[in-house]
């Protein structure tokens, strides 16, 4: 593979950076039961984006993970869902 092949990968990338606020182009895999707190602070903190697998998760287990996530990480406000909002627009509830 040459260089000019891996430029549209290299694209992505940065487009992925700038999207999202992060200096690295790093997604901690949001993975039910495996992504506690710290280890999200950690990815956030070191530039990329910390995640919450949380499809078994009771709705009040997400927003206590939230809670305690937010304080701790140095993103934009705007960087991440609000868990107390009921509603979702782009699926319509």
């Amino acid at each position: 593979m040459t260089v000019k092949d891996r430029e549209p990968a290299r694209v992505r990338a940065k487009e992925f950076c700038a999207r999202y606020g992060l200096d690295v182009p790093v997604l901690l895999a949001p993975m039910a039961g495996a992504c506690p707190v710290a280890l999200s602070v950690a990815v956030a903190n070191a530039g990329g984006m910390g995640a919450m697998g949380a499809v078994l998760t009771a709705p009040e287990a997400i927003l206590a993970w939230s809670e305690e996530f937010r304080p701790e990480q140095r993103a934009l406000p705007d960087q991440f869902v609000d868990s107390r909002s009921a509603a979702c627009a782009e699926c319509g509830q």
